[in-house]
């Protein structure tokens, strides 16, 4: 009987505090439904999602970067 009462703990702390999903980590929820739009870093060439990049306007176009070190490098290639 014992066993049992702890079988159904540890079920439940399983249950309650295990990591949810594949990778390991909490699952983030999305507020945007629908598929995510990967744009094009234009210095390293890495797809980045949209909604995640480091964004500048240049000439009137905007540019996606994977990370703040790519954006300056770009200011500094077109000063």
């Amino acid at each position: 009987m014992f066993l049992l009462y702890l079988f159904i703990i540890l079920f439940i702390a399983y249950l309650l505090f295990w990591p949810k999903g594949s990778s390991g980590k909490r699952a983030k929820s999305r507020t945007s439904v629908g598929p995510r739009r990967l744009v094009k870093d234009p210095v390293c060439g890495i797809y980045v999602d949209e909604e995640e990049a480091i964004k500048l306007k240049w000439q009137g176009e905007i540019l996606y970067f994977c990370s703040e070190e790519c954006r300056d490098k770009f200011l500094e290639q077109h000063k």
